[in-house]
């Protein structure tokens, strides 16, 4: 591997890894703090409660904006940080394989 490999690699694992703790900073306000929001939800967890239909419930949750109707600033603000992430490291992953492949 060169240099650039690892480099990249390093950005990929650090990106996951903030991608895990804000799904964990999420899933766990839900539960302590919105309880009937998690349960409709499917009660998601990160790892244990992981079906594709919580998965989907999550990503329509957020997709479509639904953490608004909560008039709650904080379930607001990380619903949009992790909504955006989301975004962001999917956009970097595609830019990725773009440059592998085509380049």
């Amino acid at each position: 591997m060169t240099d650039q490999d690892n480099i990249i690699l390093s950005i990929l694992g650090v990106l996951f890894v903030v991608g895990i703790i804000l799904d964990a900073v999420l899933l766990s306000y839900l539960k302590n703090r919105q309880p009937q929001v998690w349960q409709t939800l499917g009660q998601p967890s990160l790892f244990l409660n992981n079906s594709i239909r919580n998965n989907m419930s999550m990503i329509k949750f957020l997709w479509k904006k639904e953490y608004l109707g909560a008039n709650d600033s904080t379930l607001n603000l990380i619903a949009r940080l992790t909504y955006y992430f989301g975004i962001f490291y999917m956009m970097f992953l595609i830019g990725l394989l773009i440059l592998i492949f085509f380049f």
